[in-house]
């Protein structure tokens, strides 16, 4: 009977595939062999895909990760949270494990303010992905996507150290902010020459002014544009929310770089404290957007024309469209579902969170009323008319007042 290491590395595999972490671990300390022959699926279980605290000690960590044999099977790269975007708090906790929590905050963002100040973080985002040849997806993630659980590395520090302290979002600290992050990593893929298929921005919040924009790398040389050449997603924030900006060189900093992204199927566009969210999904769109399969837009403050107009256009080859927290300033939900349903050719279709703004008079003064649907539509199937038609026909009015989905219970369909 062959013992364990004479057997083929498919069959060691297959048992790796059935042990629980730590028995992996124990059977690759075992030998060479074993550590070989399990070496493919401990990268792909383990290593695909890595998320790291924007933070020198993660980041350090990232570097040392990217050097070593793995750097080369990580396919997925995510940033964040960024420990130092707020301040910590809690109340009832004694004052010495207050006094300590304090102490280690302080330090910590010390040293992640020196890192931004010497642009450390820079070279070692620019080191790690030289060493991560093989990285296809980028992800950035904030605090406010807590609810979902925070598991990159580092968390296990700032717990350690921050102990009951809980994140305080009252408090925003613009120094450390996301938008760095998401300029100096897509600078460094650019500079490492990576073949980049999706990057992603997961956020819902900007808090007061960012020290620096959401910025796009410029390509210096034909080999700067293969970088994002085949870029098939991209899910990002539309902020003005720091200074200096204005609507023209906003959209030209997203506008030149999709010039340079031919294959991009799906574009996610989260508007956060932005004025003339109009324009820019207009321009957006316009810019050179003509492949494009699918379509999420979020927090927008837009008229049915002005949602509607740029969606149109797309009609083509969009066949996926996600509606999130949208206010409708004049027309009404009635008359988009049924222009979606008469003009495009869509096969899945999403609502969330939606708003309806009915204006009237009282005493000469002009006012609005806004009705808040927290109904979540969604159907992905082949007979997409009748699914329109049929909301259509269910949409009621509320006060008088047509397009409201007041009267649509929460459905989901896939067909």
């Amino acid at each position: 009977m062959p013992s364990l290491v004479e057997l083929p590395p498919e069959m060691i595999e297959a048992i790796a595939m059935r042990l629980p972490s730590e028995d992996l671990f124990n059977l690759r300390l075992t030998c060479v062999d074993l550590d070989a022959k399990s070496f493919h699926h401990f990268t792909e279980t383990y290593f695909k895909a890595k998320q790291f605290m924007y933070s020198r000690y993660a980041l350090d960590a990232l570097v040392k990760m990217s050097k070593s044999r793995l750097g080369h099977y990580v396919r997925v790269l995510a940033l964040g949270p960024q420990f130092s975007q707020h301040g910590f708090y809690e109340k009832g906790i004694a004052k010495k494990v207050e006094d300590k929590t304090l102490r280690w905050v302080n330090e910590y963002e010390e040293e992640n303010r020196d890192m931004e100040h010497n642009g450390l973080d820079n070279l070692m985002l620019h080191e790690a992905l030289q060493n991560m040849p093989n990285c296809e997806e980028i992800e950035f993630r904030d605090y406010s996507l807590m609810d979902y659980g925070m598991d990159s590395f580092g968390e296990a520090s700032v717990n350690k150290n921050v102990g009951q302290a809980f994140v305080d979002l009252r408090q925003p600290n613009s120094f450390h902010s996301l938008p760095r992050a998401f300029t100096l990593t897509l600078n460094a893929a650019q500079a490492a020459r990576l073949r980049i298929k999706s990057v992603t921005v997961q956020v819902t919040h900007v808090y007061e002014y960012s020290q620096s924009a959401f910025e796009f790398p410029r390509p210096q040389n034909e080999l700067d544009t293969f970088t994002f050449i085949h870029l098939r997603v991209l899910k990002i924030p539309i902020d003005n929310n720091y200074p200096q900006t204005t609507e023209g060189n906003l959209l030209r900093r997203y506008t030149d770089f999709l010039a340079y992204t031919p294959q991009l199927r799906l574009l996610g566009l989260t508007f956060l404290s932005c004025w003339d969210t109009a324009d820019i999904l207009d321009g957006l769109i316009s810019a050179s957007l003509r492949n494009l399969a699918e379509l999420e837009v979020a927090f927008m403050d837009i008229s049915e024309d002005e949602l509607l107009e740029p969606i149109l256009r797309l009609a083509p080859t969009l066949r996926s469209l996600r509606i999130a927290s949208v206010s409708l300033q004049a027309g009404s939900w009635q008359s988009v579902f049924g222009q979606l349903r008469d003009h495009m050719c869509l096969t899945k279709i999403e609502i969330e969170c939606v708003q309806h703004v009915s204006q009237f008079k009282y005493l000469g003064t002009d006012m609005e009323t806004r009705y808040s649907e927290e109904t979540e539509i969604c159907y992905d199937g082949p007979n997409m008319t009748h699914f329109l038609n049929s909301l259509v026909s269910s949409i009621i009015g509320v006060d008088g007042n047509e397009g409201s989905l007041a009267g649509i219970d929460p459905c989901y369909f896939v067909i």
